[in-house]
């Protein structure tokens, strides 16, 4: 009773001076492996720790909904509070009452939303932390429960005890480097560790670079140390340095074959892709998710939740754009590597069946319909392009110009506003032109977007052909899935070559999704296991009409060069 006592009176006390506020807390947290008795990891630990701040109460918001998956408070367990009371009002929050200035210790437990190691057939691993025996790897909203409004509140972050032989690395980490964090950092962060991780650094531009790699690839894990600095430094000069300091690339294997992909962060991005993966399938990824530091960091704010997609021909599509030129500028790309790409993605968006699909509808099914989830990206893409040309035929400079006077509108606005509606404004202040009608006929109503036949001058040309449209012949998604060939057409590509229901699938060999003028091979096992590989053009009966970038034959290597800048950028 004394104590309870004495705690009434600081409250009290503490209440009646309002010249001597308690300040906003610094939020620190530390994360550590949860050893089991047989030695292996089966959990990560949290803890949080604060002063309780003036109010006597807040609210603690747990991993919830992003990346379109939700409930990751279902993961979380064991909650223990010292120095406040702890009440639950639903499952994705927890309510905590404290003596204003008190120390408060809140500690969980986070368990592995994967049953096993993360597959590439899902895709990149949003569903939430994934905890194995010997290491792990997460985003920062998968594992940490933050005070609600806790964004500009100091925070600090430091790992607790890791088992014998690990290596763990997190760009909270960074914070310990000279950089300020807060508490959106702890939630736009990500963290990796294991027996098998391993940390490479390499200078750049205004920071180091560190590249955190656990398992085994195909190609040199020095070299794409090499290739991330290159790329990094290269895009942190073309935006004038406006970002320095260090910056950390996580890359997590996936299983299975066929996938890549990542994630930014504010100072880092997790990269993800099966083992087969090559090297240059991670160097677009790269390029991409870094330039989300600058579009949309630096050009505005995206809409909430459900409605973020329908921004995503901006952020996405326009990242994608600058993403090709910084690898075809910094030497990365070859300009046969920035036009092949360019091509994939031209058939792409040329054979997709969602091609035309509405802004609206990309919102609703972004999640849910791969088709529709890349249609933003190629879409906006294809528009930078086109109004980049428009800029420079006209003379009023390119559309670098009007991303750095984006940028800057961003950098002076007091309310920060939507990155697209500021880019539409940097726009017409640069060209005097108005894009609203062209904006409500390519991304409101998803008009065909058609790239011009002299888009790059006399480097290459763009043609208009038609090809045969892509028939697989046989049920490619249900039997990737079972593992057993299924739905063959009689009459079709697949059964002419002697695909047969109830073979065994075993692997894909070769083939371009889309593209009907690529044979593709399936190895594949009969019913008394003699395996063969059948390969065959994957040609329908219809036509598809779709561009195709054509470089100029026989261009000397200082026409190349010059080629190079224009393509480029300038």
């Amino acid at each position: 009773m004394r104590a309870t006592r004495a705690v009434c009176v600081m409250a009290g006390a503490w209440l009646g001076f309002a010249a001597s506020p308690v300040p906003a807390p610094e939020l620190s947290y530390a994360l550590e492996p949860v050893v089991a008795k047989n030695g292996t990891v089966d959990a990560l630990a949290v803890t949080l720790t604060f002063r309780g701040p003036a109010s006597g109460t807040l609210t603690l918001d747990l991993p919830n909904e992003s990346e379109g998956e939700k409930a990751r408070w279902r993961f979380l367990t064991d909650f223990n509070v010292t120095g406040a009371r702890l009440a639950a009002a639903d499952p994705a929050t927890r309510t905590l009452t404290f003596v204003p200035g008190a120390p408060v210790t809140v500690r969980y437990r986070v368990h592995s939303a994967y049953d096993g190691d993360p597959p590439g057939a899902d895709g990149n691993p949003y569903r939430g932390a994934v905890v194995r025996p010997s290491w792990f790897a997460t985003l920062g909203e998968f594992v940490f429960a933050v005070p609600q409004g806790s964004d500009a509140w100091p925070a600090n972050f430091h790992w607790g005890a890791l088992p014998r032989g690990w290596t763990a690395a997190s760009d909270l980490e960074h914070g310990t480097m000279g950089r300020a964090m807060t508490g959106s950092d702890i939630l736009e962060s990500t963290l990796i560790g294991g027996v098998d991780v391993k940390v490479l650094s390499r200078p750049i531009s205004g920071g180091t670079l560190r590249l955190a790699v656990r398992g085994t690839w195909r190609f040199s894990t020095d070299n794409l140390a090499d290739v991330l600095a290159r790329t990094l430094s290269a895009q942190r000069d073309f935006w004038g340095n406006d970002v320095k300091g260090p910056f950390l690339v996580t890359l997590l294997p996936l299983t299975g074959s066929g996938s890549t992909g990542g994630t930014g962060r504010s100072d880092g991005f997790a990269l993800y892709g099966t083992a087969d993966i090559t090297q240059s399938s991670f160097q677009r990824t790269i390029a991409h998710e870094h330039s989300h530091t600058w579009i949309p960091g630096r050009i505005g704010t995206l809409r909430d939740l459900a409605q973020e997609p329908l921004d995503y021909w901006f952020s996405e599509g326009f990242t994608d754009f600058y993403a090709s030129r910084t690898l075809l500028k910094s030497g990365v790309w070859s300009l046969e590597d920035f036009t092949g790409d360019l091509n994939d993605r031209l058939l792409a968006y040329d054979v997709s069946p969602s091609r035309n699909a509405s802004n609206s509808e990309i919102a609703a099914k972004f999640w849910t319909d791969d088709d529709i989830a890349q249609l933003p990206y190629r879409r906006g893409m294809l528009l930078a392009f086109v109004w980049d040309k428009r800029l420079r035929d006209a003379g009023k400079a390119n559309l670098d110009a009007v991303m750095f006077a984006a940028r800057d509108r961003f950098t002076a606005a007091a309310a920060k506003p939507n990155a697209a509606e500021n880019f539409l404004a940097a726009y017409r202040s640069v060209s005097g032109d108005d894009l609203g009608t062209e904006i409500a006929r390519f991304v409101t109503a998803g008009e065909t977007v058609s790239l011009p036949h002299d888009l790059f001058g006399a480097c290459a040309r763009v043609d208009t052909i038609q090809i045969a449209s892509f028939d697989r012949g046989f049920d490619g998604e249900t039997s990737a899935k079972s593992g057993v060939i299924t739905g063959v057409a009689h009459g079709g590509p697949a059964y002419a070559a002697g695909l047969r229901d109830g073979m065994k699938r075993i692997k894909r060999e070769g083939g371009k999704e889309g593209d009907s003028r690529v044979p593709i091979g399936y190895r594949v096992a009969d019913g008394q296991g003699r395996e063969r590989l059948i390969t065959y053009l994957p040609t329908g009966k219809g036509q598809v009409t779709i561009q195709q970038v054509v470089l100029t034959p026989g261009r000397s290597d200082a026409a190349r060069r010059d080629c190079v800048r224009s393509m480029a950028g300038g």
